[in-house]
């Protein structure tokens, strides 16, 4: 008959369990970053679904009206129902929309939180009354610029380089634009780790990862981004 050993139960040491919570808070701490980021993806991804989509409206809408395309702003008459993009009904009809839409859609970036914060910000106002998160380039046509209030696509000589539509903020009376003026500059919007996403004339979707020139007086302009032409030297 074998005789049963005595053994002495052994608990954790104090070091033992610090080094286990260190452990435990670290991998929550790699869980709750990559939950982060793969909610940041998801946005990410459905924010180039939304520009893709605006770009393949602008196309349509190009086709169908002899290659024009929508003007982005007129500040000069506001009683006209076609002075911006987003109440322009056949630009709005051929990205699935009707004008004025009144809850979150395809012009809405689902990484543009916090509504209440600057609510002009988030174009919830009398003017408009309903979300948007993008900007169409002034260069198509707006009161703001040199040119004239509407302008062909067959006009930009880059549409690869050209850009469309981009993540803004509405700043002021800026509604829906984003350009090359210098009063446009608070508009960009780098909310996707602070990237721009855009699409451009030909629909291909792209990012900015630095802040973009805005003074066509400045040496680094792109002319080809913004599109203004008729102020290269």
């Amino acid at each position: 008959m074998y005789k049963q050993k005595n053994r002495q139960q052994k608990g954790f040491t104090l070091v033992e369990l610090l080094v286990l919570m260190s452990m435990i808070a670290l991998l929550t701490t790699i869980l709750m970053v990559a939950l982060r980021t793969a909610r940041e993806q998801a946005r990410r991804t459905k924010c180039g679904s939304n520009l893709r989509q605006l770009g393949l409206g602008l196309t349509m809408y190009a086709d169908t009206h002899d290659d024009w395309l929508p003007q982005t702003a007129d500040h000069w008459n506001p009683e006209d129902p076609k002075r911006n993009w987003h109440k322009n009904s056949q630009f709005m009809s051929c990205v699935g929309l009707e004008p004025n839409p009144q809850a979150r859609s395809v012009i809405t970036c689902p990484s543009h939180r916090d509504p209440d914060k600057n609510a002009a910000d988030f174009m919830e106002n009398d003017d408009v009354g309903f979300w948007i998160s993008y900007g169409m380039n002034v260069a198509f046509g707006s009161s703001r610029t040199d040119a004239r209030k509407r302008r062909k696509r067959m006009q930009f000589k880059h549409p690869s380089l050209t850009m469309s539509f981009m993540d803004a903020y509405a700043y002021g009376n800026a509604i829906g634009e984003v350009g090359w003026q210098d009063c446009l500059y608070p508009c960009d919007a780098y909310r996707h780790n602070r990237c721009a996403q855009i699409v451009y004339l030909d629909g291909h979707i792209g990012r900015a990862r630095q802040y973009l020139v805005h003074s066509c007086e400045a040496e680094d302009i792109d002319f080809d981004f913004w599109g203004c032409y008729w102020l290269k030297p």
